[in-house]
């Protein structure tokens, strides 16, 4: 087991700077493949709205690796800037993908109601409370990971709502795998940091949330594109 340890939380063979180049890149390609899908559905203003959503989580997860690395830090508040654009990707991606799921049904009773809208504001509100109101026994910054990490649970949920709105069952259950990986990454992620210790991640993570961002992205896109192209009074059953 020692190696399988090594190999997802202590394999780090490239530069932190590296780090930062694959992370940057991979964002600014999902935010250029979502452009050009977006200009292919500039005339139809639900679904162009869904892509620009999505197209604006990408340039703000890229932020995140613009910023200097702050993993040297003894500063605690030197992760905050960071953590709030993580954040603000997850709340971009839940209003993508609730859009995109009433453009397919809507009469659905859970879409309607606008749960996972009101789940993500309460979540990104519960994020910039003052840390001085947190209870003594639960740490700030391990309460902020958590809720961070759940904000991005009910981004992928949204996500995988919309496409089952209006995707073919194939195309459905390949974003769902995608998801379902992102989001295994993510939890692994936050589990190292709040059990382990704050640290730069692994190559392993670097380069798997660098394949799930570059399979995440056309994949969604595609169910957007494909909806556009079916006559508007055609629901899709997933």
């Amino acid at each position: 087991m020692e190696w399988l340890k090594w190999l997802l939380f202590e394999m780090k063979l490239f530069s932190p700077e590296l780090h930062s180049w694959i992370g940057l890149l991979a964002s600014l390609a999902c935010f250029a493949i979502t452009v050009y899908f977006a200009k292919e559905v500039k005339d139809d203003p639900t679904l162009f709205t869904v892509l620009a959503l999505f197209a604006c989580a990408w340039v703000a997860i890229a932020s995140v690796y613009e910023l200097p690395s702050p993993h040297n830090s003894t500063v605690p508040n030197a992760f905050k800037i960071p953590d709030r654009f993580s954040d603000l990707w997850s709340f971009l991606m839940v209003f993508a993908g609730a859009i995109l799921a009433r453009e397919g049904q809507k009469e659905h009773w859970f879409l309607n109601s606008r749960r996972l809208q009101v789940a993500a504001m309460s979540l990104f509100a519960a994020l910039v409370i003052p840390r001085q109101f947190m209870p003594e026994w639960i740490q700030p910054q391990h309460a902020e990971l958590a809720l961070g990490t759940l904000l991005t649970l009910v981004g992928f949920l949204a996500l995988g709502m919309g496409a089952k709105a209006v995707a073919e069952r194939s195309h459905l259950l390949f974003l769902t795998i995608i998801l379902v990986v992102y989001a295994a990454l993510e939890i692994g992620r936050t589990s190292e940091l709040i059990l382990i210790e704050r640290r730069r991640m692994s190559d392993f993570f670097m380069l798997s949330f660098a394949m799930a961002k570059l399979l995440l992205t056309p994949t969604f896109c595609y169910i957007v594109l494909r909806r556009h192209s079916l006559p508007k009074t055609k629901d899709v059953q997933a």
